[in-house]
């Protein structure tokens, strides 16, 4: 949660360089909202609502530059996944490791497991060339 009541400039800055230098790759991120009657509504140092936002955008990027650097490591790895849906001639469905993979113009139906190696890093997913083998 950024921009919860007494977070201050330099909080924010080891949020930031925590998520940095932290080994996830992806992180949910939530701006801090007061709920009337809530003890937080009541806390001293709130945090302007243009400042949450500034702070969680800036969250926002770190996460995304993780996220792509992450996809971008998978290139060449094999995975396992199981398919859900397909979409514009692509299925689409979840490794073993939770990444969201696209496979290209296959004949496939949904929840089937496939092996697949990572051949490209796409923004939402990485893209998956049937016929891996482990």
């Amino acid at each position: 949660i950024v921009g919860f009541p007494g977070e201050s400039e330099a909080e924010f800055a080891d949020s930031c360089r925590a998520l940095a230098d932290s080994p996830i790759a992806y992180a949910h991120i939530f701006n801090y909202s007061g709920r009337p009657g809530t003890a937080a509504t009541k806390l001293e140092g709130q945090v302007e609502a243009q400042e949450r936002k500034r702070r969680s955008r800036v969250l926002h990027e770190i996460s995304h530059r993780k996220k792509a650097q992450f996809y971008r490591e998978m290139l060449g790895q094999r995975l396992r996944v199981l398919t859900e849906e397909c979409q514009d001639g692509r299925w689409y469905g979840f490794a073993d490791n939770y990444v969201r993979v696209a496979v290209d113009g296959a004949a496939l139906e949904p929840n089937q497991l496939v092996e697949v190696e990572v051949v490209a890093a796409e923004q939402q997913h990485v893209v998956g060339r049937l016929g891996a083998a482990r």
